[in-house]
């Protein structure tokens, strides 16, 4: 695997043949000056359509020298379509350009030419606009950062306070898989399987790099559109994101806290003991945001009657999925947590030598 200076454009696919011609277009469309080396790779996560094909007949349509090839990961989940990527990218940038992701023309240019004058950015990430396949529901504007649609911060610099950038049209160093790659260390989100809107992988991602030495950044000059699809614009599907699929990553990132907290301050670090302590506060959010009988009431009431718009509603189905995962995945926590430890003495222990 080579590491030459340039970018590689990471499109990871599931089933996305009626998304990729207009993701391919933008692409092709970048205007990179000659002296930056660049590519295009698909990943097909598993895909039961014809994404590898129309991929490869798109392409062809504009008779360009781009090199652009497709590669297979039968293993489904998106943080292992982004591995696969990494494994037969050839530049140290890469670009994770999600199949409903137009960049603007100059966005390979402008990542590349960010990355290059600071070499302590291990991720950056840009601002995108919703374009959306039908009306732009009511609630959205609400919610509208969970969609990754957005400014992400007031101004550009440094995100590392934000604690995470949006995965879509993300931008990291290969040096960070890389390190990780020599730690023995993958990452324990897996992001999107298939059609479950599991997640937390970017973040995770972004946690990592950090832990590393890597800052965060965020620049304005880079700019996408971020395409909504109109499956996406219903409320049982806002609901299902963010009340199930991001709200068990952050269990994860309190482990994350807790171990890098402890272990680099030379503390002792126990799982019962954070067990325990996970549940009481989970316990705590559950009782602070339900204070009386009218809002437990309500509360009950949303999980068999849904209210579109409603915050509350995600909040508390939030709160019981968290709790319901605490209780019966102890086992899955315990040893995660242990990998989290491991990782971090080694981290730790490469800062001291």
């Amino acid at each position: 695997m080579e590491n030459r200076e340039g970018v590689s454009v990471i499109i990871c696919c599931y089933n996305s043949a009626l998304r990729l011609p207009e993701t391919l277009r933008h692409i092709y469309n970048q205007k990179v000056p000659e002296q930056i080396g660049w590519e295009i790779i698909v990943v097909d996560n598993n895909s039961t359509d014809n994404t590898s094909d129309v991929a490869m007949s798109e392409w062809r349509r504009y008779n360009n020298n781009i090199p652009f090839k497709v590669v297979h990961q039968e293993i489904q989940g998106l943080s292992f379509a982004r591995s696969k990527g990494f494994e037969n990218a050839n530049y140290d940038i890469l670009i994770f350009c999600d199949d409903d992701n137009w960049l603007r023309d100059d966005y390979i240019r402008y990542a590349f030419e960010i990355m290059q004058s600071n070499e302590s950015i291990g991720i950056l990430g840009g601002v995108s606009s919703g374009y959306f396949e039908v009306g732009k529901p009511f609630w959205f504007d609400a919610f509208m950062e969970s969609y990754a649609v957005g400014k992400q911060m007031y101004e550009t610099g440094i995100a590392n306070s934000r604690t995470y950038l949006a995965g879509a049209a993300v931008v990291v160093r290969k040096a960070i898989y890389q390190k990780l790659n020599f730690l023995s260390y993958s990452l324990l989100l897996t992001g999107r399987i298939g059609k479950r809107l599991t997640s937390g992988e970017d973040t995770e991602l972004c946690w990592l790099a950090m832990f590393l030495g890597f800052n965060l950044y965020y620049d304005e000059r880079l700019r996408f559109v971020h395409f909504m699809p109109k499956q996406r614009l219903n409320w049982k599907y806002c609901v299902s994101m963010i009340a199930y699929g991001h709200s068990i990553p952050r269990i994860y990132f309190s482990l994350y806290h807790y171990l890098h907290n402890n272990i680099f301050n030379n503390r002792e670090v126990s799982f019962d003991i954070t067990y325990k302590t996970l549940m009481r506060r989970h316990l705590n959010y559950l009782r602070k945001h339900n204070p009386n009988l009218k809002s437990i009431l309500n509360a009950v009431r949303s999980l068999f009657i849904s209210t579109e718009g409603s915050e509350k509603e995600i909040q508390f189905k939030s709160d019981i999925h968290k709790l319901r995962y605490l209780l019966f995945n102890k086992s899955d926590l315990e040893k995660n947590f242990y990998a989290i430890t491991s990782l971090m003495q080694k981290i730790k222990q490469q800062n001291v030598s």
